[in-house]
């Protein structure tokens, strides 16, 4: 349990030395070694960037744990087996799985608008040519879809991917 627990933590603090880079903070860079140092864990973990990616990711493993209580639940549904002690933990796994995912869902968007705001020259980079940084891309699934068949059909053509047309 113990070996278990180093792990997770290692993990954690590593993601958080790793993608706190996003907005970096509490670091000095040694002159002889030319490395970047933590020289503030408190700055790392009250960065604006980890304030807004931990709210995230927690949420999420509420996700992931949800969709797992579902798949035992629906299992021992499907089998007849202990029907009214399944029944209630699907409901239970089902109405976390909604909760979590608008939750994950709110928290991303609020992530990438950090993001946004704190890196705009990552927004410009994603964007297009021949699109505005106000174009919202396809406006259905059809139109998506579509959108994809031009891209591999130009891809297979050997033309190199298609601009998307906006519209």
């Amino acid at each position: 349990m113990e070996g278990l627990l180093a792990f997770f933590m290692e993990s954690a603090f590593l993601g958080l030395w790793i993608f706190g880079w996003k907005q970096p903070v509490g670091y000095r860079v040694n002159p002889v070694t030319h490395r970047a140092q933590l020289t503030s864990i408190v700055a790392l973990l009250t960065n604006s960037t980890v304030l807004a990616a931990w709210p995230h990711v927690f949420l999420a493993s509420f996700l992931v744990a949800g969709t797992v209580v579902i798949a035992a639940s629906a299992w021992h549904l499907a089998r007849s087996s202990d029907t009214a002690l399944f029944r209630p933990v699907m409901r239970l796994g089902l109405a976390v799985t909604l909760a979590a995912g608008i939750a994950t869902a709110v928290t991303g968007d609020l992530q990438a608008r950090l993001m946004d705001s704190q890196q705009p020259s990552r927004r410009r980079s994603r964007i297009p040519p021949g699109r505005s940084s106000r174009s919202t891309g396809p406006r259905s699934v059809a139109a998506a879809a579509g959108l994809y068949r031009q891209m591999w059909r130009a891809h297979l053509a050997g033309q190199g991917a298609a601009r998307p047309v906006a519209g």
